[in-house]
Parts: structure tokens; C-alpha cells; sequence
């Protein structure tokens, strides 16, 4: 880990990531770098939720209104 400058916690992630893909490393050595990098490192991140923001303004208002 200290060769590459990773934690450890980022090299667990990746190995997660490659066992639950169950993908050999055969196959991902033979794919581009970027669909290697979409597979553990997907667009979406899983774990945000689609939330809207607070009504800022509203709340702005609120504070200032004395």
C-alpha cells in the first residue's frame, strides 16, 4: 500500500468490489482502463439517495425576519 500511495481502506473497497464482480483477472486485464474503472468505480454513486435540497430562501426569510 505504501508503494502506491493508497489507504487501506480504498484497497478493500477495490477487492470487494472485484470479488462480488466475479469477473477473473484474465478477462479484466483484456478490457480498456476505462471499463475496468466503470466496474469498481461506478457513474452513480450507490449509496446517495435522490433528496431535494431544503428551500433555502424559506429558511433565510425565516432567520431575517425581525
Amino acid at each position: 500500500m505504501d508503494r502506491y500511495k493508497i489507504g487501506s481502506r480504498t484497497l478493500s473497497l477495490i477487492m470487494e468490489r472485484y470479488h462480488a464482480g466475479g469477473i477473473p483477472i484474465e478477462e479484466l486485464q483484456m478490457m480498456s482502463l476505462k471499463e475496468v474503472e466503470l466496474l469498481f468505480y461506478p457513474q452513480k454513486n450507490i449509496k446517495k439517495k435522490d433528496i431535494p435540497l431544503p428551500d433555502f430562501q424559506y429558511y433565510y426569510d425565516r432567520i431575517h425576519a425581525n
